[in-house]
């Protein structure tokens, strides 16, 4: 009877010598997730390790996995990391195993005491890097683990990243920063796409924010934009998930270049005023998307707008003084003194050389004579032939 408590206990404890060693915490291995990359440079890949003061380490070996079109040249650098002066660090490139494409670690006399950084990892990034790229850890547990000094795997969490591409090899949407408004009347907001990669972009997904009791219907406009001609425009009003006021989505283009992706028509309120209402981008690389053929989603830089809505009373009428480039004659009376006279014609010229800054809506004006929706000679000829007709 002895004999078997003595076996079974010997059993026991080879059991819980040689399973994996669980701490109070797993340490954490990780890879930053999204770490600007610029095309054609080099970029360093910090791997890092937290947990440790709660894990007896020993040793690491680590299998990273890469797109190899993306990145090459993979080198390792110790310096100012964990692994410094360490002589038994080793490096295979494309292991014969095939689980990786890089393997890295250290087998002896490592015994970190902080959390920090592991290794790093420099790349040369590849000129045609115009998307996220995936940095991974392959074999998780297994081929990338970490260890005791005894080599007993330590239960540890690995965590993924990628590289996206520089803000300013992004490619950018943004709303107008000024654009004008006249309440009560509509306004055409164009949703701008910077495209300097040449990257395909094949559709997207928009959520547009905006204060509701200033704008109202808003209705996709696609003429002389990359969506006119394409039948795969589809609206929500509102999203049923909440995020945003108004979603647009399209698939099935071919844009490579900057230019006006869609524009919103909206009906302006006539009770607005002239404070600037904000027009912005919701969910932005979530709901807000652009993606390539394959919906796989090309990483953007969003810059939201201000709709202004600048108004001006005009005999007891609430006008917007914007739309147009110039004023015009106000009931025939540019210096609005309830008097056709020569200073009329005068602040005509004025207008005409960009000495007197516009003033009035030309829309809402009786004098736009050729409807140009701007003052020009014709209009002060106009006024000069009115005055001498007056003094006959």
């Amino acid at each position: 009877m002895v004999k078997q408590y003595v076996i079974l206990f010997t059993v026991l404890c080879a059991f819980i010598i040689l399973m994996p060693h669980r701490a109070m915490s797993s340490p954490v291995v990780n890879i930053p997730k999204e770490l600007d990359a610029q095309a054609g440079s080099k970029i360093d890949i910090p791997i890092t390790i937290s947990g440790v003061s709660n894990a007896d380490i020993g040793g690491y070996a680590l299998r990273i996995d890469f797109d190899e079109t993306m990145l090459s040249n993979p080198t390792i650098i110790s310096d100012g990391t964990l692994s410094e002066g360490n002589s038994n660090l080793n490096i295979f490139h494309h292991p014969a195993d095939g689980i990786g494409k890089l393997s890295v670690g250290i087998g002896f006399n490592f015994r970190p005491e902080n959390d920090g950084t592991l290794i790093i990892v420099q790349f040369d990034v590849s000129n045609d890097f115009s998307t996220k790229t995936l940095i991974t850890f392959a074999g998780s547990g297994l081929q990338s683990n970490i260890f005791t000094a005894g080599f007993n795997p330590i239960d540890t969490i690995f965590e993924n990243g990628a590289i996206v591409p520089k803000i300013s090899e992004k490619i950018h949407l943004s709303l107008p920063l000024n654009l004008k408004a006249e309440c009560g009347g509509q306004v055409v907001i164009p949703v701008m796409i910077t495209n300097e990669t040449g990257v395909n972009i094949a559709g997207y997904t928009l959520r547009l924010n905006y204060d509701k009791s200033l704008l109202s219907n808003p209705f996709p406009v696609v003429s002389e934009t990359f969506s006119d001609g394409n039948n795969n425009l589809e609206t929500v009003l509102p999203p049923v998930d909440g995020i945003g006021n108004y979603s647009i989505g399209m698939f099935g283009l071919n844009i490579h270049q900057s230019g006006t992706l869609i524009k919103v028509k909206f009906d302006v309120s006539s009770e607005c005023n002239n404070e600037p209402t904000m027009i912005g981008f919701a969910g932005k690389n979530s709901k807000t998307t652009l993606f390539q053929n394959g919906f796989e989603k090309v990483n953007a830089a969003f810059q939201n707008g201000f709709e202004k809505v600048n108004a001006a009373f005009i005999d007891g009428s609430l006008f917007s003084e914007i739309i147009t480039e110039y004023p015009c004659l106000y009931l025939n009376n540019l210096s609005k003194n309830d008097k056709v006279s020569l200073k009329d014609v005068i602040s005509g010229l004025q207008v005409i050389t960009g000495i007197r800054p516009p003033e009035i809506n030309v829309l809402k004006c009786s004098s736009d004579i050729d409807n140009d929706q701007h003052i020009g000679i014709e209009e002060v000829i106009f006024v000069m032939m009115k005055l001498s007709s007056m003094d006959k």
